[in-house]
């Protein structure tokens, strides 16, 4: 069973032809591999440390934990600030 995961994307004025629950005018097109792995590995990283630390700490603390679990699944992570 192939599993697909799917982006929404839609031009301004497919936008204003919108009605609220109508997406017959949206195109769909599937997320690069490239993509899925990136995507993946930053949400079970962000899930990891979520499940290890908990709600309720400040910002920096989830700035330090997330990238170091995105380096432990074999990815740089690059800060641009």
């Amino acid at each position: 069973m192939q599993n697909f995961n799917w982006i929404e994307i839609a031009t301004e004025a497919q936008r204003k032809k919108l009605k609220p629950g109508n997406i017959n005018y949206i195109r769909h097109e599937m997320l690069s591999e490239k993509t899925e792995r990136i995507g993946t590995a930053v949400l079970n990283a962000a899930c990891k440390v979520y499940k290890n630390l908990g709600p309720g700490l400040l910002e920096k603390v989830y700035e330090v934990c997330l990238p170091h679990e995105i380096k432990k699944a074999g990815f740089e992570v690059f800060f641009d600030r």
